[in-house]
C-alpha cells in the first residue's frame, strides 16, 4: 500500500474542521471523492481526517494520474468504487474532461456526511455509500444514482 508523503502533523480539532468547512464553501476550493475508509485507487493511503494529503507523483497536465483525484460540483461525474463519501478541502485544482478533477493537496474533512452545499451542477455518484445522516444537495443539475443506498437515513434539503 502507498501512503501519503507528509510530515506527521496533528489532525485539525472538530472547531477548526467546521471552520474549514466554512472557508472551502465559500471560496469553492472542495470536491467529494469516494474511498474505502481513506484509502483509494491503487491502494494509496489519505492521511486521516484533517490532515493534508500530498500527491506523492503530482503533476499539471489534464490528464489521469499524477494527483490527488475527485469531483467538483460541475464534473460531470466520473467515480470511482468505495463505500465512503469524503468531502475534502483542495488545493491547485485541475479538471480533467469535465469528468473529474485532480489536485496536489487534499484533506478529508468529513466522511460519509455533507455541509450544506446547495447546489450540485453535475452528475452525483453515491451508489453504495453509507448515507445515514447525509443531507442531499437542494439541486442536483445531472443525474443522482443511489443505487445500494439505505435512503431511511438520508435526507431531503429543506426549501
Amino acid at each position: 500500500m502507498r501512503n501519503a508523503v507528509l510530515k506527521k502533523t496533528k489532525p485539525l480539532t472538530k472547531k477548526q474542521i467546521a471552520a474549514k468547512i466554512k472557508e472551502v464553501l465559500k471560496t469553492g476550493q472542495w470536491m467529494l471523492r469516494r474511498s474505502n475508509a481513506g484509502i483509494s485507487h491503487n491502494n494509496f493511503a489519505w492521511q486521516s481526517i484533517g490532515v493534508w494529503t500530498e500527491a506523492p507523483d503530482w503533476n499539471p497536465k489534464p490528464e489521469c494520474g499524477g494527483g490527488l483525484h475527485g469531483n467538483i460540483s460541475d464534473s460531470d461525474g466520473y467515480w470511482t468504487n468505495g463505500k465512503d463519501l469524503d468531502f475534502c478541502a483542495v488545493e491547485e485544482v485541475v479538471k480533467i474532461d469535465n469528468e473529474k478533477m485532480k489536485c496536489h493537496r487534499a484533506m478529508i474533512l468529513l466522511r460519509n456526511k455533507l455541509p450544506d452545499i446547495k447546489i450540485w451542477k453535475g452528475s452525483l455518484d453515491v451508489r453504495g455509500c453509507d448515507l445515514k445522516g447525509v443531507t442531499l444537495p437542494k439541486e442536483i443539475g445531472g443525474s443522482l444514482d443511489v443505487r445500494g443506498c439505505d435512503l431511511k437515513g438520508v435526507t431531503l434539503p429543506k426549501e
